[in-house]
């Protein structure tokens, strides 16, 4: 791939991550996200965060995008509106490299360049990623590279 159209000065778009059924997502080095349509292949929009996006991950139904990055933070990305639902801090990570979400789209796991695995809850009631971790996994030693 030679680049997206309008955005060939990025040069890693190594983060890449598809839903099941309509998008596809770049993540860059300066927080941008690049989601593009499955039959298109076109640039439909662009979300941006603070720092580096490190991981993206797409919820079930295809409403939500979730994304982390440097910042120890994790972003909830509502894709009808195009807006930032919530903005979490990731407690006791630091450098934030991964992120999945479970195949119902309640649970949120992220795991960090210190070995930290947090698992969050998404509020059945309003869709929105709870504030602080239900369990937190830190007696790893190595960085969270797969989750």
């Amino acid at each position: 791939m030679h680049g997206i159209f309008g955005h060939q000065e990025e040069k890693n778009l190594s983060t890449f991550v598809t839903s099941k059924n309509n998008y596809f997502a770049f993540g860059t080095s300066n927080g941008y996200i690049h989601v593009m349509g499955q039959d298109s292949k076109q640039l439909l929009f662009d979300l941006k965060m603070n720092g580096k996006c490190n991981a993206i991950a797409f919820s079930p139904c295809e409403q939500y995008l979730f994304s982390v990055g440097d910042q120890a933070e994790i972003y909830q990305w509502d894709l009808s509106t195009r807006r930032c639902l919530s903005k979490t801090d990731d407690d006791g990570a630091y450098h934030t490299t991964t992120i999945a979400v479970s195949p119902n789209g309640n649970l949120i796991a992220t795991g960090s360049k210190m070995g930290t695995v947090n698992m969050f809850q998404v509020d059945s009631a309003s869709s929105v990623l709870e504030a602080k971790p239900f369990k937190t996994m830190g007696q790893l030693t190595t960085s969270i590279t797969d989750l």
